[in-house]
């Protein structure tokens, strides 16, 4: 048997049958074997897996235990000379396998290979060459330097972003959604480390691998496309806290006494959690704060329109006369849902606005010593009607609707409980928003009802 395919599977029916339709297609003339290890998935995937390559070998597992365990359970029955460990988000070229058998052929020294491997847009993917964790490469990580200085061997070394893509490189590790192995390294270090349950084990391995003897190559001679994340995404697993417990499970394990290297690594468990926080508010912040101009600068326009002079209040009237009319209005537009489900509706801004207005129009009735002109409230509600929902037409018409301001517009299937939590975590995403814009049923009996409340914070 020259090799051994392995896919893990949870959850992504069709991306899987794209990647078994390319793998079939790249493993003609070789003799090959390919498993699937289904973790629990629901949506349909071992049936398509048994009525579409039934030459396939199948393990359906009850429950979700881990990419780690799962690629153990089929490497315990895999016979091939080499064996390939490759995510169902994955499509090879028809070169793929038999480029780097060859290549493996000629380099009995090299254990452990992996690939180009592009994002579906055509760039490169960052972790399909990477440095092993280590205190010099936590600081670049966690500081942003290795982002800000790409090009610098000293500062890029987390994701080796100063090498060459399209040149063979001697690595630390290769990623997991592609990896080659030969069954000798197999045979000597043993699987997986299963107590990584996503994430990590590919580190693990290649550092395991390199301490067996052997080196790790990354071999750009053929490419695969990846479309990252998409089993996270359909799953209720928090990626980002499951890849810095994989970062700190890969210190304690090989870094036992380095002090700094953990506090480095706790470090950036913690400040991540800290952006992805901000992320979250920062949104419906941004365009709070675009409001909140808008209506101060209006203020000041109309009253110089009025008197010829930029804020000419009495001196009583300060700050209260810019903070009361503020606040009105941001408060409308969140009560009118306008910064948090609906960030972009220009209908519902606008209602929301003239809403304000109102509002602040009656208080200068009731409060007689801020009613310095009538003339300045109109004029103020007028510019504060055109420009609010305004900005929000530019920003439709000018802003990609992948935007992390603005948010993917999103519909989700579904009204249960599991709908919610789906709400949940798009909303809760640091990496960029999705503004949903409603739930689909099968029925019409839930039809009007205001399921997103029970999302919010």
């Amino acid at each position: 048997m020259d090799i051994s395919v392995i896919i893990v599977n949870y959850n992504v029916r069709d991306f899987l049958h794209n990647a078994l339709t390319s793998i079939e297609k790249a493993l003609a003339g070789i003799e090959a074997e390919v498993f699937v290890v289904d973790n629990a998935s629901d949506d349909g995937s071992n049936e398509m897996v048994r009525k579409s390559f039934p030459g396939v070998r199948l393990i359906a597992n009850s429950e979700n235990g881990g990419f780690a365990k799962a690629n153990n359970q089929a490497l315990q029955h895999a016979a091939g000379k080499y064996l390939a460990l490759i995510n169902p988000d994955t499509v090879v070229q028809e070169d793929t396998f038999r480029s780097l058998m060859t290549f493996l052929d000629g380099h009995p020294d090299i254990g452990l290979a992996g690939c180009k491997i592009l994002n579906p847009d055509g760039t490169l993917q960052l972790a399909c060459r990477r440095s092993f964790p280590s205190p010099w490469v936590a600081f670049t990580k966690v500081s942003g330097l290795s982002v800000l200085l790409p090009n610098s061997r000293l500062f890029a070394k987390y994701n080796l972003t100063y090498l060459n893509p399209d040149q063979l490189h001697e690595v630390d590790a290769v990623s997991g959604s592609f990896m080659m192995v030969r069954r000798d390294v197999y045979e000597k270090i043993g699987g997986l480390d299963e107590t990584f349950f996503m994430y990590g084990e590919d580190l693990d391995w290649c550092y395991r691998v390199q301490q067996a003897g052997w080196k790790v190559f990354y071999v750009p001679v053929t490419s695969i496309i990846h479309y990252k994340g998409e089993s996270t995404r359909r799953s209720s697993i928090d990626g980002l806290h499951e890849f810095y417990r994989a970062m700190q499970l890969f210190v304690r394990k090989h870094h036992r006494g380095s002090l700094l290297t953990s506090m480095f690594i706790e470090t950036g468990i913690v400040l991540r959690s800290l952006v992805a926080v901000i992320a979250r508010f920062s949104r419906p912040m941004v365009a709070a704060i675009f409001d909140a101009g808008w209506m101060f600068g209006a203020l000041l326009f109309s009253s110089y329109l009025v008197t010829k002079h930029v804020g000419s209040f009495p001196q009583y009237a300060y700050p209260w006369v810019f903070v009361i009319p503020i606040l009105t209005l941001l408060l409308s537009l969140y009560g009118f849902g306008v910064y948090s489900w609906r960030k972009l509706s220009v209908s519902r801004s606008f209602v929301a606005t003239l809403f304000a207005v109102l509002v602040i129009a009656a208080l200068t009735a009731f409060f007689k010593q801020y009613a310095f002109s009538r003339t300045i409230v109109l004029a103020t509600g007028a510019l504060c009607l055109l420009f609010v929902p305004g900005w929000r037409v530019v920003a439709r018409l000018t802003t990609s609707s992948a935007s992390p301001l603005l948010g993917r517009r999103t519909l989700i299937v579904g009204v249960d409980n599991s709908a919610v939590e789906v709400l949940k975590r798009l909303r809760a995403k640091p990496e960029g928003g999705y503004e949903v814009v409603g739930f689909i049923d099968v029925t019409r009996q839930r039809l009007g009802e205001k399921i997103v409340r029970e999302a919010e914070w």
